[in-house]
C-alpha cells in the first residue's frame, strides 16, 4: 500500500517493528480515532502507521542530504476519514522537528496539512506546485 493519495500504510510495534531495526513511536487514538505506532521501514522507504499488526496508512519519503523528502500519503480504505494520515503526518513533523531535520513536501495531501498548520513552517518547504 504505497500509492499516493491520502496517507501511506501504518505499522504496529510487534515483531513487524523489530524486523525493520528501528524502534515505533505511538500516536493516541481518542474515543473516535484508532491509535497506531509509527514504524520506519528503510526498505519501502516509507514511515508506518500500525495498530494490531495492521499497517493502516503510510507516507513515503526520499532523503538527499540533510532533508527528508515527503513523496506520498496514502490510507487503507477501511480507515479513512479517522485522521490516520492527519496524525501520521503531524507526528512526523514533530519527529524531524526533534531531530533538527528539515522537510521538502511534494506531497499533496501533506503541502495542504503544513498550510493549515503553519507552526510547521520551520520545518517544511513546499516544492514549487506543478502547473
Amino acid at each position: 500500500m504505497v500509492d499516493a493519495t491520502d496517507s501511506q500504510p501504518v505499522q504496529s510495534a510487534g515483531d513487524d517493528a523489530q524486523a525493520c531495526g528501528v524502534p515505533a513511536e505511538h500516536v493516541a487514538g481518542s474515543s473516535d480515532d484508532i491509535g497506531f505506532d509509527i514504524v520506519l521501514d528503510e526498505d519501502l522507504r516509507a514511515y508506518l502507521a500500525v495498530a494490531n499488526g495492521e499497517e493502516l496508512g503510510a507516507i513515503t519519503y526520499e532523503v538527499a542530504g540533510d532533508r527528508v523528502i515527503l513523496r506520498a500519503t496514502n490510507v487503507r480504505p477501511e480507515h479513512q476519514g479517522r485522521a490516520v494520515g492527519t496524525r501520521l503526518g503531524l507526528a512526523l513533523l514533530e519527529r524531524f522537528r526533534r531531530e533538527h531535520k528539515t522537510v521538502l513536501v511534494t506531497c499533496p495531501f501533506m503541502r495542504n496539512l503544513i498550510d493549515k498548520h503553519p507552526e510547521y513552517a520551520d520545518v517544511a518547504t513546499h516544492a514549487p506546485r506543478e502547473a
